[in-house]
């Protein structure tokens, strides 16, 4: 809700570990990109402790989504984490 509330979408969850990714897909497998927050939220209630900083992610402005390429983001690497630090 936030992020709409702000005009905003997830475009990429930064997953730490495999084990989460495969918890999520496990549960969820009609989101294979991982950026329900709903359902990150809903997994997050049944294994409170799976995900202490387990992740990271990346918003753009909805109204920019279609426009930005984000293919990026799968050749960033470890650096990605770097990067979201910066900018916050």
């Amino acid at each position: 809700k936030i992020t709409r509330d702000f005009g905003l979408s997830v475009v990429h969850v930064d997953i730490k570990s495999p084990v989460h990714i495969a918890a999520y897909h496990e549960q969820f497998p009609d989101d294979p990109d991982a950026v329900d927050l709903a359902n990150w939220d809903r997994l997050e209630q049944r294994h409170p402790t799976l995900f202490a900083g387990m992740y990271s992610l990346w918003l753009c402005r909805t109204a920019e989504e279609q426009t930005v390429d984000f293919d990026w983001l799968g050749q960033a690497g470890p650096r990605a984490s770097v990067l979201d630090d910066q900018m916050l």
